[in-house]
């Protein structure tokens, strides 16, 4: 009985302090996806504006315009890394 009621408080414990990891996890994340999102609506609107590539301004515009997509991509593959549990987070965990 008493083996059981430690597993208990252990696996309790265990649980509160995963939910409030999740918690934070997901409060630290909220500002960066309203960023990306807004920086994807805004490329989307430029999208639509875009001068022809004929003109000079045009090229420079579609050099711009793809190195933007290319920082908003790279950052959209971090936010995604950081949304997901890695192994190394799991084993840390453990240790503690």
């Amino acid at each position: 009985m008493k083996a059981d009621d430690d597993h208990y408080k252990l696996y309790e414990k265990i649980y509160f302090f995963e939910a409030e990891r999740k918690e934070k996890l997901i409060a630290r994340l909220n500002l960066p996806l309203a960023m990306l999102v807004a920086l994807s609506s805004f490329l989307s609107y430029l999208l639509g504006k875009a001068p022809p590539s004929t003109t000079t301004a045009g090229m420079y515009f579609w050099i711009f315009f793809l190195c933007c997509t290319v920082c908003v991509g790279i950052g959209v593959f971090h936010f995604a890394k950081a949304w997901r549990i890695r192994n190394h987070d799991l084993t840390l965990e453990a240790t503690r």
